[in-house]
């Protein structure tokens, strides 16, 4: 999490990103840059013409401490801990109710760690081609059916964390 939180795991994904757009250390120069283009070329270059805006308005460094910033830091730590919520300690790989969790986000951690409704994940494995906004009603829908009790969930977020960092007679502890 320090790792996620100074930009260290975001510095690693994006050089890595880059290194693997560029195809083979092998192919010819122009096969490299036409390769690195299709991959990941026009994302690049949507960010550079952000870089251009803000500079055009006197404001570069909007650019990196409202996009870069964030991007490698509070984004890495976020997606692992919404990893970690989703994926983490689940009590059966091979039961589709228990293969993942949904955890419960009021609207506030839902706008900052857990847009489009990710925290019902389980309803996502469940219904993978439901629309996110509709992953709500389908867990309301599966409560109501009587699936609860078979569905890993938590109350929260932080709840999640601290069952991840507890010790593991307390895990089992809980799953009794």
């Amino acid at each position: 999490m320090i790792r996620d939180l100074r930009g260290q795991t975001g510095y690693k994904q994006r050089k890595a990103q880059c290194l693997r757009a560029l195809g083979e250390p092998g192919m010819p120069l122009g096969l490299r840059g036409r390769t690195f283009w299709d991959r990941i070329g026009r994302q690049y270059l949507v960010q550079l013409i952000l870089l251009v805006l803000m500079t055009a308005f006197g404001k570069p460094h909007y650019f990196l401490m409202f996009w870069v910033l964030p991007n490698i830091t509070w984004h890495m730590a976020i997606t692992r801990v919404r990893n970690i919520a989703e994926h983490a300690m689940v009590p059966d790989d091979n039961d589709v109710f228990r293969n993942a969790r949904t955890t419960y986000a009021s609207w506030w951690v839902r706008a900052l760690a857990a847009p489009y409704w990710v925290n019902y994940h389980v309803d996502h494995h469940l219904l993978f081609h439901v629309p996110c906004y509709s992953l709500p009603r389908l867990h309301a829908l599966l409560l109501a059916k009587g699936f609860g009790e078979k569905m890993e969930i938590q109350p929260d977020y932080l709840t999640m964390l601290r069952l991840a960092t507890s010790k593991p007679e307390a895990i089992t502890a809980q799953a009794a």
